[in-house]
């Protein structure tokens, strides 16, 4: 008699769901993932199947949710300080359905894409523009805060003084460990709006490694970095995917 045990159960479910989110990012976000390659496709999928179990989102429906909230806001949205709404949805609504909080945060993803994003796309493609126009030693003169509001204001008015304050305290440090000197200030805090505050450690963001990785002196290395970002953009329109976001985001609200 064949006997299936409790994990066995367990292990086909966790496949077939992989299969489903394989899928659905494939048709949600094709290029990306043309682009990405299927290791980084499959380890952000890894990665949303573990982070949404953690805030108990288990049905088949709100994982692909939260899967495509990761396409769409970074892979650690849920614990980035330039989306506070998210925490205090995930943490302020324990009595709440997993469905209501998801709910939730479709909600105030889609609030926050029309905001930044505008809800046809057109602020963010145009910062997008404004951004592959501006030339690496343009880009590291002058302020950093300056520097994201010129390039992109929808989204420098979308944060509070202390919240930018904070972003760019995280934004120096994590230039600092990374070796890439007062030079990367500026491209490592428009990076970290535009794909989140942790995306050295984002799986989608993995094509900026070899800049990160490189031995070079700092003003080399952040100008691989640019270079990175650039060659990225010219591959495919980096960070398209918020430009119709809030629209389908409210659809499926």
């Amino acid at each position: 008699m064949l006997i299936v045990r409790s994990e066995q159960l367990a292990a086909m479910r966790a496949a077939r769901l992989r299969q489903h989110l394989l899928a659905d990012v494939h048709q949600q976000f094709g290029e990306d993932c043309r682009i990405l390659g299927p290791d980084a496709v499959d380890k952000a999928i890894a990665l949303g199947m573990t982070r949404a179990g953690r805030h108990g989102f288990l049905r088949t429906a709100e994982v692909r949710r939260w899967v495509r909230l990761m396409f769409l806001l970074g892979s650690c949205f849920d614990e980035d300080p330039l989306l506070p709404w998210a925490a205090t949805i995930l943490a302020g609504a324990r009595a709440a359905s997993p469905a209501a909080r998801m709910h939730d945060l479709y909600g105030a993803a889609g609030a926050f894409l029309r905001d930044t994003a505008g809800a046809d796309g057109r602020r963010y493609q145009t910062a997008l523009l404004r951004i592959r126009r501006t030339g690496f030693d343009e880009l590291t003169r002058g302020d950093p805060v300056r520097t994201l509001y010129r390039l992109y204001p929808a989204y420098y008015r979308s944060l509070s003084q202390r919240t930018l304050d904070d972003t760019l305290v995280r934004s120096a440090a994590r230039v600092q460990a990374h070796g890439l000197g007062q030079e990367g200030l500026s491209c490592w805090l428009l990076l970290t709006c535009m794909a989140g505050t942790h995306v050295d450690r984002d799986p989608l963001y993995a094509w900026i490694a070899p800049a990160l990785q490189a031995s070079a002196a700092p003003g080399d290395k952040a100008r691989l970095l640019h270079r990175a970002v650039m060659d990225h953009m010219d591959r495919y329109a980096l960070f398209r995917r918020p430009a119709n976001a809030a629209a389908d985001l409210r659809r499926e609200a």
